[in-house]
């Protein structure tokens, strides 16, 4: 990004592929030699012609449409491919003039809907953006894309009734439409909320995920919420919490599985598959980002990781669907692990399965699944991207019946915890 105050640098796209190299005789970037680095190689596809303070965004279907999503100081923007982009196309060349990029890289993809971000209300919401984002699919909506907003330091606002008006946000396409876009407030009641402990100011959403958790075949909204220290209150902590969704992005109830950084007792439903739960002690962490994964073997629904503003990563294992009822068994905590770098976030987490194997001893298929985490510290320190390593075998590899083990490599990697 830009070290200069006031500027914007561009979001970009790039084409990336991994060559084999390092040591170990597995190349470089993987469970067999993880201390060698990754060998990359991109080419840029398209880079936004008018940057407006882009923060967080990524790909979206609408119907047969791929689409590019953009969050940030600018609010929500759409685009869509208009050409299909070779990488031979002259923007590639070094050659190639900047006139020239830039009218091709316009031509790649076309803004066909912006949605722009409300006024602020209080000088010190210098940096208010959109940044939480996730894109999915409901029955009743099609492609949909969540933005959660980072509203600083604004007093949330509240209707005519006294009730307090949402900060987020849900694009979906127009049905009677197929060429335009709406953008809905969610309420309040689920996400955005003013903060129980200062409702001068409201719970910050910093990422979403979509993906069908309690197995109803319809996906639901996790969210990862933050707040700065500094305004944090002793006693009110902040939910990491998973809404489940009808089939019209409609909340039909949310479970809530860490508060700040405590673990809440998740062994126990309310009689309905869902709900919340008693919390245990709060060590004192904020969510930053939440993704989901096929990582262990107890059903094949999406387990569920998170990941704090503390740098600590926690795994849950969805337990599936009772045999007899069909009920949502819930979410079970497996392990916690650390980063070890004082001061350091982990902005986004990916789950990817990296490698598989047929282990000769046990006639078990084996791989590894990579907890991928993109880390920023402060200023002064460079956050080192990291990669924990899991090890799977049964239904997470083509297998039913077997446990899993968390493997740790790396000298910067080390298990803080683990139930």
């Amino acid at each position: 990004g830009s070290c200069e105050y006031g500027d914007n640098t561009p979001a970009r796209v790039v084409r990336v592929s991994m060559n084999s190299g390092g040591g170990g005789g597995g190349g470089g970037c993987s469970i067999h030699d993880p201390d060698a680095g990754c060998h990359l190689e991109y080419t840029e596809v398209w880079e936004h012609p008018n940057p407006r303070g882009d923060r967080n965004g990524g790909f979206a279907t609408f119907g047969d449409r791929e689409t590019i999503a953009l969050l940030g100081q600018g609010g929500i923007e759409i685009f869509q491919s208009v050409v299909e982009v070779s990488a031979d196309e002259p923007h590639n060349r070094q050659d190639a003039g900047d006139d020239e990029r830039t009218n091709l890289l316009r031509a790649g993809y076309s803004s066909i809907f912006h949605d722009p971000p409300p006024t602020k209300t209080n000088p010190r919401s210098d940096f208010a953006r959109y940044a939480g984002f996730a894109s999915g699919h409901l029955p009743a909506r099609g492609g949909v894309v969540a933005a959660g907003r980072r509203s600083d330091y604004d007093v949330p606002e509240k209707d005519s009734h006294g009730n307090a008006i949402g900060i987020n946000r849900m694009v979906y396409e127009d049905k009677e439409s197929s060429s335009s876009f709406r953008s809905s407030t969610i309420s309040s009641d689920v996400t955005g909320e003013p903060y129980p402990g200062n409702p001068k100011i409201s719970i910050q959403t910093t990422n979403y995920a979509f993906a069908d958790i309690d197995g109803d075949g319809i996906q639901d909204l996790l969210e990862a919420t933050f707040l700065y220290r500094s305004q944090r209150v002793p006693g009110y902590p902040l939910p990491q919490r998973v809404h489940f969704l009808d089939e019209n992005g409609r909340a039909k109830d949310t479970l809530v599985i860490l508060e700040d950084g405590a673990v809440v007792d998740d062994a126990h439903d309310n009689g309905h598959g869902h709900g919340r739960h008693d919390k245990h002690k709060s060590d004192d962490d904020a969510g930053r980002s939440v993704t989901t994964g096929q990582i262990f073997s107890d059903s094949s629904l999406p387990d569920v990781v998170l990941a704090s503003a503390d740098g600590v990563i926690t795994l849950f294992a969805n337990l599936g669907l009772e045999e007899t009822t069909g009920d949502f068994r819930g979410l079970e905590l497996r392990h916690r692990l650390t980063l070890g770098m004082d001061e350091c976030q982990i902005r986004d987490v990916v789950v990817a399965k990296l490698a598989q194997e047929h282990d000769g001893s046990t006639g078990r298929e084996k791989c590894w699944v990579g907890i991928v985490c993109a880390v920023t510290c402060g200023l002064d320190v460079l956050g080192k991207n990291t990669i924990f390593y899991v090890e799977g075998d049964g239904g997470v590899c083509a297998d039913e019946n077997a446990n899993n083990r968390t493997v740790l490599a790396g000298d910067l990697l080390s298990l803080e915890k683990e139930y």
